[in-house]
């Protein structure tokens, strides 16, 4: 790494006002991020730019920055709360007829699976609800018109033949949910505890199939799914439902349960679990204006979005060498760093899926007039990639602190590996020898040993003769 590159990496940490300068803060921190070779010094790269993107908000453009940080300030919460809900509602108004494609033929949709993570009392609900509000209003307007048109024919005496189509649902069954999905563009499906969702797969199931793998089709938003149940047989191509809800940390290990994780739903699934703590109520006033700012925005994303056919966004050659790059110099390395942690590496494979899905989020976001047989900006390839290192920081931070919980019986172990992770980062690799000297006489070699032994493999790999990694 030169010189000018590592002088460059610490500008990042300055504050900047303008786009122009965001975009190359970010460009050099996934510069220096893939080409690190350096386990430590990548772990610190990636601590650094999850924390520029929560104080900054650097992948927003100016509109979105003044949005979050004035709600923020109104609530006392953190823009963690707010980044994954308003890439979920972006998401919902883009709707499933504009698509994005790379240059080797892959398409992807915008579709987005969220659960933000934090205690209860935080506020994690009310700012997701906040962020909603404009695709709520949007749905009672389209619920409106379609009573409306069912009251004119019904006082016409002709028969009405049409159906709602739904761009907001908070509880449904999975079969009513899919028969929604057929007649819909899109589809937000908000869940206050998504282990709840979770709880409610196959819940009504009187035979064969399984819901994680419907969802995980529906995920995939290319496929044509077909639903066969004893009273009805359902069709919908190319359906397109963002997931958006919360969670609690205690809960956490319900989502890594062997079925989730084993089926491939958990992968799916996007964290953001940001450091939030129970804040004092302010008496700081709701700027309107912004919040009408912020309903318009979402409201021209989704009126410019609904089309009658399918448009699709090309990726520029330079665009298609960035996400390359990236790929195979940052996730295909981590996939073989952690390749004996098998749930972290299924989960950097749809990392990978989600860099066009983002890309197509922020140019939507940013282009007030869209270029719709133009080539998508090497911007919004930017704010994608740094996007999806955000999301591996929280993904880590997700299985790290689940395993953490199943694996550990007794207070003993838990402090231990307190200690440890304290001193050592990821992939660092340590003898039992560092680990005594960090422990400082707290413990015993004989208790240390058992402790590393006995421990999963999601977190520490033994490497042989008292050699391990940190995963």
């Amino acid at each position: 790494m030169s010189n000018s590159t590592i002088e460059h990496r610490k500008d990042t940490k300055k504050s900047v006002k303008n786009l122009t300068n965001h975009i190359e803060n970010l460009s050099c921190f996934i510069d220096n991020i893939q080409f690190s070779k350096d386990a430590q010094l990548t772990n610190k790269l990636i601590n650094n730019l999850v924390e520029y993107i929560e104080k900054d908000l650097p992948i927003f453009n100016d509109n979105y920055r003044k949005i979050i940080k004035s709600v923020c300030g109104t609530f006392n919460s953190p823009t963690g709360f707010y980044i994954p809900s308003i890439l979920s509602a972006v998401s919902t108004a883009i709707g499933k007829n504009v698509t994005i494609q790379d240059c080797r033929g892959v398409k992807e949709k915008a579709a987005l699976y969220m659960c933000i993570v934090a205690a209860s009392g935080t506020g994690k609900t009310p700012a997701a609800n906040w962020c909603m509000q404009p695709i709520k209003d949007i749905e009672t307007e389209k619920f409106k018109a379609y009573l409306n048109e069912k009251t004119e024919a019904e006082d016409n005496d002709e028969i009405f033949k049409n159906s709602h189509s739904s761009l907001y649902i908070t509880d449904a069954t999975t079969e009513a949910l899919v028969s929604n999905l057929s007649r819909s563009n899109s589809i937000l499906y908000f869940r206050d505890e998504l282990i709840g969702w979770l709880k409610d797969m196959n819940k009504y199931r009187s035979g064969g199939g399984s819901d994680d793998l419907l969802f995980m089709q529906i995920w995939n938003s290319n496929d044509t799914i077909r639903t066969e149940r004893q009273t009805k047989s359902t069709l919908v191509e190319n359906p397109y439902l963002n997931v958006l809800g919360g969670t609690q940390p205690k809960r956490l290990s319900e989502f890594t349960q062997k079925f989730a994780t084993d089926s491939g739903f958990f992968q799916r699934i996007l964290f953001a679990y940001p450091d939030a703590k129970i804040q004092d109520r302010t008496n700081k006033k709701e700027d309107k204006q912004l919040k009408c700012l912020y309903s318009q925005l979402i409201t021209e994303i989704y009126n410019k979005c609904t089309l009658p056919n399918e448009i699709v966004l090309e990726i520029s050659e330079a665009g298609n060498n960035q996400i390359t790059d990236f790929v195979n110099n940052f996730i295909k390395k981590q996939q073989r760093l952690f390749c004996s942690n098998s749930l972290l590496v299924e989960c950097l494979s749809k990392l990978e899926t989600y860099i066009l899905r983002f890309a197509l989020i922020f140019e939507m976001m940013d282009s007030d007039e869209i270029n719709w047989y133009g080539s998508v900006s090497d911007n919004s390839i930017t704010k994608a990639i740094s996007t999806v290192i955000y999301f591996y920081f929280n993904t880590q931070k997700i299985i790290h602190s689940s395993e953490q919980n199943s694996i550990y019986p007794n207070d003993s172990d838990r402090f231990i590996h307190r200690l440890l992770s304290s001193k050592l980062l990821k992939g660092i690799e340590f003898s039992t020898g560092d680990a005594i000297k960090i422990l400082n006489g707290k413990y015993s070699k004989p208790t240390l040993t058992k402790h590393l032994k006995d421990t999963g493999k999601y977190l520490y790999e033994n490497l042989g003769r008292g050699a391990y990694r940190m995963l």
